[in-house]
């Protein structure tokens, strides 16, 4: 990113600074924008590709999405620290969080009472809650081979796998705390669930290239 003004991985950035700044009671018109940043972080970071159902839509299929991400129900979501993640019942509103997701969407999709909508994966709910709350990692191809590799959680989008990663990160929370705190200076603050996404989605990454890891 410092040798690219314009690298992808801003994109996270971008999005996720502007729904801190406009979490609030937005505007109409702060709404669309919000449903313009997401769509577009969301095609950064690979959610247009091959048969994704978002590939057929214009931005504002989000906008039921982002009402929900910027109302008071979502509000105790926000700024968690890594204490709070190791709390299930805290975890359990974040899966009840992406369930509500997940029924927006296929609701939005819908062409006939028959028709049951668009499936919303695991991958595109995780990486909208990454983007725009930070309270998960983005359970992707990559991030879910670091898991696999390292043994440290459930590769899947899971409560307890959730739970793992916050243990974790509180058993080596002077290291992490370190890197988190360089990279948040003079920039937005990175969470800890970025924190853990990036880096294990980066072992999953090396691993590949490597030739040690196919999916």
């Amino acid at each position: 990113m410092k040798k690219d003004a314009h690298a992808r991985y801003l994109s996270w950035e971008h999005c996720y600074t502007f729904f801190q700044k406009n979490r609030t009671h937005p505007s109409e018109e702060t709404l669309d924008l919000l449903c313009l940043h997401l769509a577009w972080y969301l095609a950064s970071w690979g959610m247009l590709r091959g048969g994704a159902f978002l590939l057929q839509k214009d931005y504002l299929i989000h906008m039921p999405v982002v009402r929900l991400l910027t109302s008071d129900r979502c509000a105790n979501l926000y700024s968690l620290s890594i204490e709070e993640l190791t709390d299930e019942n805290v975890v359990t509103d974040i899966f009840a969080l992406s369930n509500e997701i997940s029924s927006l969407y296929a609701a939005e999709t819908k062409t006939s009472e028959d028709d049951q909508g668009s499936i919303a994966s695991d991958t595109l709910i995780t990486k909208i809650l990454l983007g725009t709350i930070g309270c998960t990692p983005a359970y992707d191809r990559y991030f879910k081979s670091g898991l696999r590799i390292s043994g440290v959680a459930q590769q899947g989008y899971t409560p307890n796998s959730m739970l793992g990663l916050a243990d974790y990160y509180i058993q080596h929370l002077t290291e992490f705390e370190a890197f988190r705190n360089k990279i948040s200076k003079n920039k937005i603050e990175y969470m800890p669930m970025k924190v853990l996404d990036m880096c294990f989605w980066q072992l999953g990454y090396e691993a590949e290239q490597r030739g040690e890891e196919r999916s």
